[in-house]
């Protein structure tokens, strides 16, 4: 066999044997190009803003307890839920046994119940928790697109525009005081306005530093995204009271305790 063809052969192989990898890494990787649009003038504007995230809000219902939140991510294969970690429900613990060490190290494992996420145009689907911080009240929420689809034609939704989502834009600067700000309540489609007073005071309930906002929310919004007057997502909404209410920044929001 001449030096030209065995190059081509093994060139070949190696194309063969990379592929199923390629697409591995391809399918789990959130797209950017379902992201939001952004409001890139010098002074936003809170109508359009709200028309721009509208498509990346959800309910959230695990069992008998009901919150928000957003699309955190989309992939080829998954979609990723934002929301607060008091929505979910652990049924229990159990003990998982330690890899390195069989019997003597035992961690608590927590058992999810399945969620139900409405998305904007009312297609319900189950996710699973994949992902819960317990000391930052937030939990991760994975759906699968394939159960999406099956939803999607049992549910009559065929025949539409199939997949109308985006996932949400950080923000690139950190939030100010006194910022214009909203929240989304998820159940309605209407937006609560108001201001950002404090981007770091302690929360004791929380035990932490959070954003504080002048701004009215109401029971079942636990988990929604609070969002600049430009569509970037700011926080996660865990709290409330006839003041105002509480939010963890995007700079504090970690899965690696889980």
């Amino acid at each position: 066999m001449s030096q030209k063809k065995t190059i081509a052969l093994l060139t070949a192989l190696i194309i063969l044997c990379s592929a199923p990898f390629a697409y591995r890494i391809y399918s789990l990787r959130p797209q950017n190009k379902f992201m939001t649009k952004e409001i890139t003038a010098p002074v936003g504007d809170i109508g359009t803003a709200i028309d721009y995230v509208y498509k990346t809000v959800v309910t959230v219902k695990c069992d008998d307890v009901q919150g928000s939140g957003n699309i955190w991510r989309i992939s080829p294969t998954y979609v990723d839920i934002i929301t607060a970690g008091h929505v979910v429900n652990y049924e229990d613990s159990r003990d998982v046994s330690s890899a390195a060490d069989t019997g003597s190290t035992q961690a608590q494992q927590k058992v999810f119940s399945p969620c139900a996420i409405t998305f904007h145009d009312g297609l319900v689907a189950k996710g699973r928790v994949i992902k819960y911080n317990e000391e930052k009240d937030i939990a991760l929420i994975r759906i699968k697109r394939n159960d999406m689809k099956k939803a999607s034609k049992e549910q009559g939704f065929e025949g539409k525009n199939s997949f109308d989502y985006e996932s949400v834009r950080l923000s690139k600067e950190a939030p100010l005081s006194h910022d214009d700000i909203f929240i989304m309540e998820a159940k309605t489609g209407t937006a609560s306005v108001g201001t950002i007073e404090s981007v770091d005071e302690f929360i004791p309930d929380f035990d932490m530093n959070m954003i504080y906002c002048l701004c009215d929310v109401d029971p079942g919004m636990s988990g929604s995204g609070l969002f600049d007057n430009k569509g970037h997502y700011l926080g996660i909404l865990l709290g409330g009271s006839d003041e105002g209410c509480v939010c963890l920044g995007t700079d504090n929001i970690s899965f690696r305790a889980n």
